[in-house]
């Protein structure tokens, strides 16, 4: 999972930065609903997580599920083009598993994220132009990345066995 993190990003977009330098885009969801207990499905294509969402009440859209990551990320274009997404301001930077900074191309707000009957409502979310690469390390198309801000008032569990991932509250 760090690799995939890794490698999100374009070589050639990598600079050298120290961390305390790069304001983190944030993928906090203003509001977590969530009532009770809920499970979706995860598969693992090529032994990654991989759930599908809904973005503003559309989809499913494949998202991979990555603990090595900060915040979530757009991959897809199609994905943009499709939902018709409001930009939200010009380019962000993150960094990489391995410490290095790359520049994401442009934050995007999405009212809903549906997990199972869970919803992270009104965030933004940085677009990466990297889904054929992604996808390619995946296994599977995917059009954007999980990361753990979005999680950040739930107790997630990653059930391996039993193909599960589950949220609660903390």
């Amino acid at each position: 999972l760090v690799a995939v993190g890794f490698l999100t990003g374009s070589p050639t977009a990598f600079a050298e930065e120290k961390l305390d330098e790069v304001p983190p885009p944030s993928s906090i969801p203003v509001e977590t609903v969530l009532s009770g207990q809920i499970s979706v499905p995860m598969r693992f294509p090529k032994g990654i997580p991989v759930v599908d969402i809904l973005i503003n009440g559309k989809g499913p859209y494949a998202f991979e599920v990555d603990p090595a990551s900060r915040g979530g990320r757009l991959l897809s274009k199609t994905l943009l083009e499709d939902l018709k997404l409001p930009r939200k301001g010009g380019a962000v930077k993150s960094q990489a598993a391995d410490g290095r900074i790359f520049t994401m191309d442009a934050q995007y707000h999405v009212d809903a994220l549906g997990l199972g009957t869970g919803e992270f409502r009104h965030l933004d979310l940085p677009f990466l132009d990297s889904q054929d690469t992604v996808s390619g390390i995946v296994g599977e198309k995917v059009h954007g990345i999980l990361g753990m801000e979005i999680f950040r008032n739930c107790l997630l569990t990653l059930d391996y066995p039993n193909h599960l991932l589950c949220l609660s509250r903390g």
